[in-house]
C-alpha cells in the first residue's frame, strides 16, 4: 500500500475496490482510500485459490471458470464502495 496522505484515529474515510487481475488460479484486487475528497493511498492484493490438505498443506486449484467470467465481466464496471 502507497499512502500520500495520513489518515489518525476516527477519520472517517472511503475504500474503493476494483478487480484488477484474474487468472485460473489468483484474483488481484486494487484499493483506492479517500477522505472526503482528498486521495490517501493506494495500493493490491493478490489471493489465491487453494485446498487444504489433511496435514495442513496448501495447493493452489483453478477457480471454477463460471467464476472467472463473472469476475473478469466485473472488471469492466464502476468500483465497489464498502
Amino acid at each position: 500500500f502507497d499512502y500520500k496522505r495520513p489518515l489518525r484515529f476516527q477519520d472517517e474515510f472511503v475504500v474503493l475496490v476494483r478487480i484488477i487481475a484474474v487468472s485460473r488460479r489468483t484474483i488481484r484486487y486494487g484499493f483506492e482510500l479517500r477522505r472526503d475528497d482528498t486521495f490517501v493511498g493506494h495500493g493490491s492484493i493478490t489471493v489465491a485459490s487453494v485446498t487444504v490438505s489433511a496435514a495442513g498443506e496448501m495447493t493452489s486449484v483453478d477457480v471454477p471458470i463460471g467464476i472467472v467470467e463473472r469476475l473478469r465481466g466485473a472488471m469492466n464496471g464502476p468500483p465497489v464502495e464498502e
